[in-house]
């Protein structure tokens, strides 16, 4: 038999190239795979859900983002919009940060006053963490021994009814320096927003200090104002690492790291200067006013507690300056 004739019988003829491509089949096969990837995706979700049968309701989330995407240029719009579909109390993923989210008036009850001790710890973020030494002051100190004895010291040493009336000397005489400037500028144009800040800057630099002018050539008031504007600036900002941790390199992209690194740096410097000149020339004499520096450098320890460390003071100090200067200001 001839070779070509043997060829012919036992291979079978070439396959047509256009037979595997034909419209048809490539959109059964995309609808397949759609169809087990939709599959799946809400395997995934009812798992998840059955996992954690116990919190509250949440819009459906894209993974790694969460619902971030969902809260636009207007958080505030669009959290009211969400809470209109799915209810007063819900759960949104922001990035990796679970937080429910509380809008009506009971619920708000339910987790101020009922359940208050559950949530009285604030969560700590890069921020916090780096500008008030580890969150030890007692507005981001989490809730237990330690935030408790912070508290007392500040309620029994730095804001008794002794010591705030003591400070009634500081009020009347800063209220007549600013009544002398506002005469001053008669017939001319004023700002008295600028003169009541530096007015409420002042009074705290003096006492939290005991003293509102430092040797340097910014004066202590208008470098105390300058260093809160910039940290509530830093505070403000969005640490991209605290909700998509696999792009915190964008923290120092951005220039955010290199700003908190900045204010910290200057914040403490100064602190550190107040600290040396009080511990050197601490005030004794009853008849003086002692300031918040005084106060807490003569403490041996937090109430019934641990040493009270010299970044516990500054953290101390700093927040109380935020508190104090920020609620007038």
């Amino acid at each position: 038999m001839e070779p070509d004739l043997l060829h012919n019988i036992f291979l079978p003829p070439p396959p047509n190239p256009t037979m595997f491509h034909h419209p048809s089949l490539s959109w059964l096969c995309a609808g397949l795979i759609s169809a087990v990837a939709i599959i799946l995706f809400s395997l995934f979700i009812l798992l998840r859900k059955n996992k954690h049968p116990g919190l509250p309701p949440s819009p459906p989330t894209i993974p790694l983002v969460g619902n971030l995407h969902q809260l636009g240029s207007l958080p505030h719009c669009s959290l009211r919009a969400l809470a209109q579909r799915h209810g007063p109390v819900m759960l949104l993923h922001l990035g990796s940060v679970p937080t429910v989210i509380v809008s009506s008036a009971a619920a708000a009850q339910d987790v101020l006053k009922i359940h208050d001790l559950d949530f009285a710890t604030r969560p700590n973020t890069s921020l916090t963490d780096r500008l008030f030494y580890g969150s030890r002051d007692i507005v981001f100190a989490r809730y237990g021994d330690y935030w408790r004895q912070v508290r007392r010291v500040s309620v029994l040493h730095l804001l008794s009814p002794k010591q705030v009336q003591s400070f009634r000397r500081v009020w009347k005489e800063e209220a007549n320096l600013l009544v002398h400037r506002i005469r001053e500028t008669s017939g001319q144009p004023t700002n008295i927003s600028v003169m009541l800040v530096g007015f409420v800057t002042d009074i705290f630099c003096r006492v939290a200090f005991g003293k509102k002018h430092f040797t340097d050539e910014e004066s202590g008031s208008g470098r105390v104002h300058r260093l809160l504007m910039e940290t509530m600036a830093v505070l403000g900002s969005f640490p991209v690492r605290d909700f998509l941790p696999w792009l915190g390199w964008i923290d120092q992209l951005s220039g955010l790291d290199a700003k908190v690194r900045k204010v910290v740096t200057e914040i403490d410097a100064f602190i550190e200067k107040v600290l040396d000149e009080h511990a050197t020339t601490i005030t004794t004499n009853n008849n003086d006013m002692v300031d918040f520096v005084d106060i807490l450098l003569s403490l041996d320890s937090l109430v019934e507690g641990e040493s009270l460390g010299r970044d516990d003071i500054k953290a101390i100090i700093l927040v109380r300056t935020f508190i104090s200067l920020h609620e007038d200001i």
